[in-house]
């Protein structure tokens, strides 16, 4: 059964320096890239799954209202992308994961959110 109550968002708009290339767009498994399989795995897990990113380089990525843009481009930091996602994901929870994180499996992330749920955020 998908998580239908939180949606996903995969960051994926970070430099990649130390790859020296585009971590997101390496091949992955029989996958093209990274963001696709992480994009199709997720989207097993949840009802709604996103991408965060500076700009769109997802060839594979037919609905492109699942991109969600940092409102700056030209600024390199994962605040700027959970800014971005927190303005525009119309949801209480949001569930955030890399985009260089594909051996997190569903019941690792079931977990996650159990813990997430069960935790007592009043103290």
């Amino acid at each position: 059964m998908k998580i239908k109550n939180i949606p996903c968002v995969i960051l994926s708009g970070g430099k990649s320096n130390r790859m020296g290339k585009d971590k997101s767009l390496l091949p992955f498994d029989n996958y093209d890239s990274l963001i696709e399989y992480q994009f199709s795995r997720l989207s097993n897990i949840f009802e709604e799954v996103f991408i965060s990113s500076k700009t769109d380089k997802f060839d594979f990525l037919t609905d492109k209202s699942k991109i969600i843009f940092d409102f700056d481009s030209n600024l390199y930091s994962p605040m700027i992308a959970l800014y971005s996602i927190l303005n525009n994901i119309e949801s209480d929870k949001v569930f955030i994961i890399t985009v260089d994180s594909p051996f997190i499996n569903e019941d690792i992330i079931n977990q996650i959110i159990k813990e997430h749920n069960d935790f007592d955020y009043s103290s």
